[in-house]
């Protein structure tokens, strides 16, 4: 996993979709088609950084608790 920036708090560094898939579901289920289409309809928060499309770890921790039934 890439280095964090030395200063960021871990929960709110931004991430690419694929880093957040590898550094948040170590263990598979989620893929970053899975991210993508979430940030599109709406129900994950992201930032798009040089046209790439970036999220948290405090995002992921909120969408996950979203979909809990």
């Amino acid at each position: 996993m890439p280095e964090l920036l030395p200063h960021a708090d871990h929960m709110t560094a931004p991430m690419p979709l694929a880093v957040a898939v590898r550094h948040c579901f170590p263990h598979g289920g989620v893929t970053k088609n899975t991210l993508l289409a979430a940030c599109r309809s709406g129900s994950l928060a992201y930032a798009v950084i040089g046209n790439r499309f970036m999220v948290t770890e405090a995002d992921i921790k909120q969408w996950c608790d979203t979909c809990r039934i």
